[in-house]
């Protein structure tokens, strides 16, 4: 059964999404363009954070000229909608450019790209250039890792490092991981600065405790009802 994709905003513990590296010779329109569409990539999933603050709230309405009230109600329509939209520009922006990586237009700018993708029904098609992109150091491989794992989840299979989660009617696992026992090491290997079991509390809260499930385990656990493209 397809279900909409989890409501979780994208949290990178060590990669800031709003500091910017000096590049020289970077293309300083594309930059401004992709700047925009992370922003409201992540506009409307930083929301769901109970602890992001109203003035927090008010000033992103502000930004994108919406009512504040509206968005509040509308949220997951408006995420939807920017999404679609937003899906467009990049796929239209890597035909004419390729991958819009550091080289082209500096950090963290080059995260816009991944995350409208990663937000996106296009992940197997662009999977595989995400790959060489991280293996040419334009993006962070941590990142090609978190696409990989949310693209093996959406097959149904297991994931790799451990970096998605799902909730479903207040119950929230890691989906199931392929080699558990190994897991912490090949985070470490990708760039994660945090154990599966660490990251776990970042995703769900300092209460929850991780918990290896099987694939079995999980579709008996949500009733057949499995994330898929």
């Amino acid at each position: 059964m397809k279900l909409s994709y989890p409501i979780l905003f994208v949290i990178f513990t060590g990669l800031s999404l709003f500091s910017c590296s000096p590049k020289a010779a970077i293309n300083t329109e594309l930059k401004k363009e992709l700047d925009m569409i992370m922003f409201t990539d992540q506009a409307f999933r930083r929301q769901y954070d109970p602890k992001m603050s109203e003035a927090e709230r008010r000033d992103i309405a502000d930004s994108l000229n919406l009512n504040y009230d509206e968005m509040r109600r509308n949220l997951l329509v408006l995420m939807n909608r920017y999404d679609t939209e937003n899906t467009k520009k990049i796929e239209t922006i890597i035909a004419k450019y390729g991958y819009p990586g550091k080289s082209l237009v500096g950090e963290p700018t080059n995260q816009a790209a991944f995350l409208v993708i990663q937000h996106s029904s296009v992940i197997p098609k662009y999977l595989p250039l995400i790959k060489v992109v991280a293996e040419k150091k334009e993006l962070p491989f941590m990142l090609y890792a978190m696409m990989l794992d949310r693209h093996l989840m959406y097959k149904g299979e297991e994931q790799i490092y451990g970096s998605q989660g799902d909730e479903r009617d207040g119950v929230a696992i890691i989906w199931p991981i392929k080699d558990v026992v190994n897991v912490n090491k090949l985070r470490k290997e990708a760039g994660f600065p945090e154990t599966v079991e660490e990251y776990s509390k970042l995703l769900f809260g300092e209460e929850f405790i991780f918990k290896s499930y099987t694939l079995k385990e999980v579709e008996e656990m949500f009733a057949g009802q499995i994330i898929s493209y």
